[in-house]
């Protein structure tokens, strides 16, 4: 049997890496590519709307809205795309970082 893994990606869609505000037009251009490459790899996703935060550099806390993807990936074929997705998204919002978890390569998809 093939072994197959969840990954989680979080996508914070409030604010670029300098701190300006992205514009909804921006992130709905960058998550719906983000979207396609993701569901085309992979078979398809689940989208969550979620808040993420994260220290400023003069210490004060930061909030923003986040869009957080779970996604099945089930050869190193798929895999490989959803990383050069996330790398897009990331540039298209001039995020610092994108959050993805690998919740593992033990995980196996039973039918």
């Amino acid at each position: 049997m093939e072994q197959h893994y969840l990954l989680t990606v979080a996508i914070g869609t409030g604010y670029d890496k300098e701190g300006n505000v992205l514009s909804q037009k921006r992130v709905n251009e960058a998550l719906d590519a983000f979207r396609l490459s993701v569901a085309s790899a992979t078979g398809g996703y689940t989208e969550t709307a979620a808040k993420g935060g994260y220290v400023h550099q003069n210490g004060t806390l930061a909030q923003e809205p986040s869009a957080m993807f779970t996604l099945l990936v089930t050869n190193a074929n798929a895999g490989e795309l959803v990383q050069r997705a996330v790398l897009r998204v990331k540039e298209a919002l001039n995020q610092e970082s994108v959050l993805v978890i690998n919740q593992g390569a033990g995980f196996h998809q039973f039918v």
